[in-house]
């Protein structure tokens, strides 16, 4: 899993941007309807065997179930183009400034190179494309089977009974050629792998540098990880078969097994045909695909090879590629009118390759003066109920049920779109415990359930793990009588960790109950007695308990992503233990009456913000 945080600029967007805003889609109208768009995947050749191996174990993976898979023989490009261009630090600070212009330049004439390069190696890549869509045989021969099959599969109810009160039927035809218009092609491209070593190394280089210019003493990273950083780049382009382009390739190259006259002709026509393609977005990232190395945590688990360890790093890549992708463009978007308002449905599923608790917006759509059309976002829901509707559509397929956890109310009618999330919600808290912070992951997110057909899989719904801790200082008189110096001054810290699960309870979602049960280690570090400081290595300096911790938090929705929580919590101690220099772990007498509740059950208020993200 990778989590990107650009900037604190981003935090505050996110923290503060109004959720209710109008999205203008200029001069056109807003489409309402889910293409299956069809992905072709495709490899830049990579020199080192450790890329290779990650490649090959990309070639292996499918795309997601909402795309129609469109992959061909010629899938592997090779770029001699060279790297990237990397910025270079200068000897001297003053030329920074100069060195990231001359940096910016290199790699804008880079990627014009680059985009070339691509657009020459993809020629017959495009070309076998288009031959699949048109099930082109050994012989040349061509028919729309593919084209009217796909058409058929991506019909929805609505366009079968449009269909059947025409005179004429054109449904899988028709939709089959809007689809061909949304084929697109992901060029997968590994541009670093770097071991842990490496990794290491480099954090130490840099800690070092920090140390020496601040004239602090250098720490050394600690390794606990094996394995590999690996950097990627994803090109996505899509094929531009225009009306205009459309039109040279029925007179040009359309081969049937009719056709009589011009075959040789119309079969080398093809097999040099430039059908151009376009390039639509780049994205990137790292990925982590590393482990333990210490031997002692492999006592009921496997420990994988180094081999294993990236072609693990595929399935990723490909993910994280396709979360960013999603974001930018607007046919990988699972989408539908909503069917019914409360309980909420549309007509997508299974075949869409919607997961449980994925998250969905709802939009209004109103027109603009100059008659194109604009979103306005009203409400957030996550999949409750997977209908499976894997067939094709004959009027009467089921609706997949959705649970609203935001915004205003909904109406039939509305735009329901797929804005799937990072399943990760930050919280900052005071109360009780001092100042805690906790970071949580939505399991659903990450197993990504594509039916609901068991009680114990729709359980997984709203499931959260969370690690947190806290820290607040202490400063208590030991003694009853207030008059007597008997000042104990210390800080207390927690760390712990915890399952929980959102339950909304109101309509519209504005409300959520979030039961948790976990486990923490509580210590108490005394610092200061009676104004005197209290040697580190005493038997009195630190105290310590486990506590089982049980909550049961409130969230109010402030907006889609940010909630006001409050959250009572027991804490039950188990056991207490002092840090003793012979390293004995035994109960001390000499503070006990501060801590005389270090064993027994307490209650804490916590209260603060929730941000998902």
């Amino acid at each position: 899993m990778k989590l990107k945080f650009n900037s604190i600029m981003m935090f505050g967007a996110l923290l503060f941007a109004p959720f209710y805003n109008a999205q203008n889609v200029t001069g056109k109208k807003v489409e309402t309807k889910f293409f299956r768009p069809a992905l072709t995947n495709v490899y830049v050749q990579n020199s080192t065997s450790e890329g290779t191996t990650v490649i090959e174990a990309l070639k292996n993976l499918n795309p997601e179930m909402r795309f129609d898979n469109h992959n061909v023989r010629t899938n592997v490009i090779s770029l001699q183009i060279g790297k990237e261009p990397e910025i270079v630090a200068p000897a001297n600070p003053l030329d920074l400034k100069k060195a990231k212009k001359e940096h910016n330049e290199a790699l804008a004439k880079y990627k014009i190179l680059k985009e070339k390069a691509v657009s020459q190696s993809l020629k017959q890549t495009s070309r076998e494309i288009v031959a699949k869509w048109y099930s082109r045989d050994e012989n040349g021969n061509m028919s729309s089977k593919l084209i009217k099959e796909r058409g058929q599969y991506s019909a929805t109810d609505a366009d079968v009974i449009k269909d059947k009160a025409s005179e004429v039927s054109r449904l899988a035809n028709g939709i089959g050629k809007i689809l061909m218009k949304k084929s697109y092609v992901a060029i997968y491209e590994i541009t670093k792998v770097k071991s842990m070593n490496e990794v290491y190394n480099e954090m130490d280089a840099s800690a070092q540098a920090t140390a020496k210019s601040l004239n602090k003493p250098f720490t050394p990273t600690k390794r606990t990880l094996e394995g590999y950083k690996i950097e990627y780049k994803c090109l996505i382009y899509r094929l531009n078969w225009s009306d205009s382009m459309k039109s040279i390739f029925e007179n040009n190259y359309l081969l049937t097994a009719e056709t009589t006259e011009n075959r040789e002709t119309k079969i080398k026509a093809f097999e040099n045909a430039n059908i151009p393609m376009v390039s639509v977005i780049e994205v990137s990232g790292t990925v982590s695909a590393t482990q333990s190395n210490d031997p002692a945590s492999y006592k009921y688990t496997k420990r994988k090879s180094m081999q294993e360890l990236l072609q693990n790093s595929a399935s990723n890549i490909q993910e994280d590629a396709m979360f960013q992708s999603t974001k930018q463009i607007d046919d990988f978007k699972t989408k539908a009118p909503v069917l019914q308002d409360y309980p909420t449905t549309a007509k997508i599923g299974v075949k869409e390759g919607i997961y449980l608790d994925e998250q969905f917006y709802i939009y209004e759509i109103e027109e603009n003066p100059d008659g194109s059309q604009k979103k306005k976002k009203k409400a957030v829901v996550r999949v409750k109920k997977i209908a499976d509707n894997a067939a094709i559509a004959k009027g009467e397929s089921p609706a997949s049920t959705f649970r609203q956890v935001g915004g205003r109310r909904i109406y039939d009618g509305m735009l329901i779109e797929m804005k799937e999330d990072l399943g990760v919600a930050a919280t900052i808290a005071w109360g009780g415990d001092g100042i805690l912070g906790a970071l949580d992951l939505r399991v659903d997110r990450y197993l990504k359930v594509y039916k609901t057909d068991s009680s114990a899989l729709r359980f997984l719904r709203g499931v959260h793990i969370a690690g947190y801790g806290s820290a607040n200082s202490y400063n208590t008189n030991l003694l009853a009588d207030t008059t007597v110096d008997s000042k104990l001054t210390g800080m207390r810290t927690m760390y712990g960790g915890s399952i929980g699960k959102e339950f909304f309870f109101t309509k519209k979602g504005k409300m959520y109950f979030y039961p948790e049960i976990g486990g923490a280690l509580l210590t108490y570090t005394n610092t200061m007695y009676n104004g005197q400081t209290i040697a580190e290595k005493t038997e009195d300096r630190s105290w310590s308990t486990i506590s089982l911790v049980t909550s049961l938090g409130l969230g109010i929705n402030l907006s889609p992503r940010l909630s006001f929580i409050f959250k009572p919590s027991i804490n039950i101690k188990t056991g207490s233990f002092s840090d003793d220099v012979t390293g004995k772990e035994i109960i001390t007498t000499d503070f006990s009456k501060t801590f005389k509740n270090m064993n027994s059950t307490s209650t804490v208020f916590n209260f603060g913000l929730r941000l998902r993200f």
